[in-house]
């Protein structure tokens, strides 16, 4: 989330029209996943791409993330060209933007018929579940009204290194 909370502060909206299709899953359903798969007697072929079945449409995405939290510039909204404009001198920004505003949706129905076990709700209403956490913990990454910039700007995601003997 800090990588889609930090850019909405610059942008101080949502996107409008940004069809662009995603793939999301909560923390509790994709442990039900994984749970059922090592627990299941059928052996797993292949990769699963565990994923709520339905994608999100960014549009949908940032709405949903700026009214649950309530962040102050729920209602606004702008295209994709105005916020690339917004972001070009924010690299960070930019670079999540981008990403946002083409698909990364994998259709993977598998494992919920592999495992007997049903997806969530959906993105809307897991989320507004867990709205409450990432309010308290996505706070320092929101840029308070009236401020130039965020109170602490996201590290990239560092993956650890491996382990040579």
């Amino acid at each position: 989330m800090p990588g889609l909370v930090a850019p909405l502060g610059k942008l101080r909206a949502g996107l409008t029209g940004c069809e662009a299709r995603h793939s999301l899953i909560d923390a509790e359903t994709l442990g039900r996943a994984l749970l059922g798969v090592a627990l299941s007697p059928k052996e797993p072929t292949g990769v699963y791409h565990v994923n709520h079945p339905e994608p999100v449409a960014c549009s949908e995405l940032l709405s949903t993330v700026i009214d649950e939290l309530g962040l102050p510039w729920a209602g606004t909204g702008i295209g994709v060209d105005t916020a690339r404009t917004r972001t070009a001198e924010d690299p960070y920004a930019l670079h999540h933007l981008d990403m946002l505003a083409v698909d990364h949706w994998f259709a993977d129905e598998r494992v919920w018929q592999d495992v007997d076990c049903e997806p969530d709700a959906g993105f809307a209403a897991t989320f507004a579940r867990h709205a409450p956490w990432y309010r308290q913990f996505l706070g320092r990454y929101v840029t308070p009204p009236g401020s130039a910039s965020p109170s602490r700007s996201p590290s990239p995601v560092r993956r650890p290194h491996a382990v040579r003997r």
